[in-house]
């Protein structure tokens, strides 16, 4: 409250801190202006207070309801009529003819005469086409007349509405009557804050003279009686940046769009409980989603290093209160110019599915443990482990990985951890009923590791670890990399790989050299755990497993060349001679990325037919198939010899002019495999979308 009431000659001190609460008048004492004055400020201050507990400052008690116009016209007006001055107010809210062009309009606002602006009529037209620049309007009545400005008099203009209603403000219940405020008189593309200017004020006798003493039924001038405190609200619009005391903002237009409109009754502490009680019950959720768009940068002169977020409207509640946006809104954000480098980062890998499995060996001589595939290893030339139930084939799997995990490497006490994929099992069966994986080279047993376990003790039932594969396609630990190279673009990536290699023992000796750029995991002499962990070495004589790296006869030695190249040296006295494989986990250090660049066109022809089978698929034999630009039907003719000089490379197209067959585009009945999975880079395909006819002479 602005004004000070404990002033000459009102002397309100009432203190809320005394805790008075009632003001007891007495029989035989005088009673004091001042308090009867503090009598109505005690009472005031407990509305004030129950108010507050209800209502935020500011808000919509009853009515109030509003209107927003951005499509109204402005007309300015000439001061004068046929000498005459104008009263703009004798226009407000009528309707006004042109005189010539016979134009009829609403005046919604007639705005007076200002220091920079003529006066101003908001209007809307509603019959006759529009008014004339310079001409003459008046009332529908007849009444009143004006005239038009000759030069620029029409622009687009915005207008406010709000209703009568009664309004919270500082404690008090305040009526508005209704109003209507041009936003702004001479564009409707402008930003703008529309509110309640509080305004307070004393009136007395000589302001208003119904507060003279009527006690004889008409004014007493000698009775000027008791002054008024009143309050007033004031609708007006000023610009955003524009600071105003004893301001409430009631709508916000951003670049002539609605973008606020607080027309919702606020709630105080009642609001905060019901917000709590919502939260409780359904935490943050949306009623309608915000759909968000990522744009150019959105300006007359498009900055390049900037892009335009755009939110859609929508409405939802965050912490049980609700939140909502009734126009587009946009932010202007920065591109990423700016990078950074960091060092050391590790990046997660996980092969999914995996069992563990001891008992590994070979079944006969000249055999070889699981045969691993690399996401690279064409699937038609990666064979099938087989899952048994006992001696039982009950489905078969693909073997991705496998590792030592503990034991002597002798006999069944190895432990090794094998990651499977492409798992695949007879009508009827699972995982739990495995319980041996091999096939006519090797074979293993599944350990109690992967059994079911419950109170200590392992029952039958087979359990697979690790999650389902996500695929070999790993997730970088940052979303926006514009490098994986140093700041001097040098390669420094690394990464750590199990590769197999075939080896010829003689006197007990092989030697393996890595090519330069990939390291073994120690150097010298290694130890028994550098050997364990990192080097696999399979017993070519039949049902042996793995050679025992821990029993003092095993060495293996790692030298350097003074061209960084690496060379293992394996003495043992398991292997005299002859040939085995050893798998061997290595470093790949300062590995380069894969670039590929876009082929021209081939063609490929299949003598006989293509698959006529729904979903059956067709193998071109080649990688990276981006684009099939046609698959051709030449019937019992073979194309080979025409197409030869008539096929373009660079479009795909073939010119069929002088063939002596026919030639029918049957690409609509395929669909392009490109053969790329998560789990296998293989070759591509064509996959048939409809169960054909069989195709003699395919040209694709």
């Amino acid at each position: 409250m602005a004004i000070n009431f404990n002033t000459n000659p009102y002397y309100d001190d009432f203190d809320e801190a005394k805790g008075y609460h009632r003001i007891l008048f007495r029989p035989g004492y005088a009673v004091q202006a001042r308090e009867l004055t503090q009598l109505q400020t005690q009472l005031q201050d407990q509305i004030n207070k129950f108010g507050d507990h209800v209502f935020v400052n500011g808000t919509r008690v009853l009515g109030g309801g509003r209107t927003f116009e951005n499509d109204v016209i402005s007309v300015k007006i000439e001061t004068t009529f046929a000498g005459q001055t104008i009263n703009p107010t004798t226009f407000d809210q009528t309707t006004i003819i042109g005189q010539t062009s016979g134009a009829e309009a609403v005046v919604k606002k007639a705005i007076g005469l200002t220091e920079s602006d003529p006066i101003t009529f908001i209007i809307s037209y509603t019959a006759g086409g529009q008014f004339a620049a310079g001409e003459s309007v008046e009332t529908s009545d007849g009444t009143y007349s004006a005239t038009i400005q000759n030069t620029n008099p029409f622009n687009p203009a915005m207008l406010f509405s709000i209703d009568s209603g009664v309004f919270f403000v500082d404690g008090k219940f305040v009526y508005a009557e209704a109003q209507s405020v041009a936003v702004d008189k001479y564009t409707n593309l402008s930003s703008k804050n529309v509110g309640y200017l509080v305004v307070e004020s004393l009136v007395d006798s000589d302001v208003d003279q119904e507060l003279l003493d009527k006690a004889q039924g008409s004014p007493n001038y000698a009775a000027p009686g008791a002054d008024r405190y009143k309050v007033a609200l004031e609708l007006i619009s000023k610009d955003l940046i524009t600071e105003i005391d004893n301001f409430i903002e009631v709508a916000r237009i951003i670049d002539g769009t609605l973008a606020i409109n607080r027309e919702k009754t606020v709630y105080s502490e009642v609001g905060k409980e019901l917000a709590r009680r919502t939260f409780d019950e359904s935490g943050d959720y949306t009623v309608k989603r915000w759909p968000i768009q990522i744009l150019d940068h959105q300006s007359t002169s498009p900055d390049p290093d900037k892009f335009t977020v755009a939110l859609d409207p929508g409405k939802g509640y965050v912490k049980g209160y609700e939140f909502e946006t009734i126009s587009q809104e946009f932010l202007e954000l920065d591109r990423a110019r700016i990078t950074d480098q960091a060092s050391l980062v590790d990046t997660s890998t996980s092969f999914g599915n995996y069992v563990y499995v001891t008992g590994l060996s070979i079944i006969a001589t000249g055999g070889t443990y699981p045969k691993t595939t690399s996401p690279t290893t064409l699937t038609s030339n990666t064979s099938t482990a087989n899952l048994y139930q006992n001696t039982t084939v009950i489905g078969t799997c693909r073997i991705r990985y496998f590792k030592y995990v503990d034991g002597t490497g002798s006999g069944s006490g190895a432990k090794y951890r094998l990651w499977l994929w492409d798992i695949n099992f007879n009508a009827g069966k699972s995982f739990g009923l495995v319980t041996k994986i091999g096939d006519a080279n090797w074979t293993a047993n599944i350990d109690n590791l992967s059994k079911y376990t419950s109170d200590g003790v392992t029952f039958g039932a087979s359990l697979l670890g690790g999650a389902n594969s996500p695929g070999l396609v790993f997730r970088m630990p940052n979303e926006y990399i514009e490098t994986v190279r140093d700041a001097s673009n040098n390669s420094v990536s690394q990464y750590k790989a199990q590769k197999k290699y075939q080896v010829s023992f003689s006197g007990g000796t092989t030697t393996l050299t890595l090519p330069q750029g990939e390291t073994f995991v120690g150097i010298g002499t290694l130890t028994s755990d550098q050997k364990f962990q990192n080097f696999i070495i399979a017993n070519p004589a039949a049902n042996q497993p793995p050679i025992n790296l821990a029993d003092g006869t095993t060495t293996i030695n790692v030298t350097t060349t003074g061209s960084n190249v690496q060379t293992a040296t394996i003495t043992t006295s398991a292997i005299t001679s002859g040939t085995t494989h050893m798998w061997v986990t290595i470093n790949v250090n300062n590995a380069l990325e894969k670039t590929k660049a876009l082929s021209a066109y081939k063609y490929k022809v299949f003598n006989g037919s293509l698959n006529t089978t729904l979903g059956g698929i067709d193998n071109l034999a080649a990688s990276d198939i981006y684009d099939i630009a046609a698959i051709y039907n030449t019937g019992t003719t073979n194309p080979t010899t025409h197409v030869g000089s008539n096929f373009n490379t660079t479009t795909g197209v073939i010119n069929w002019s002088g063939f002596g067959g026919t030639a029918t585009d049957v690409a609509s009945n395929y669909i392009l495999d490109n053969g790329q999975t998560a789990e296998v880079y293989d070759h591509g395909g064509v996959n048939s979308l409809v169960l054909l006819q069989a195709l003699l002479k395919i040209l694709l």
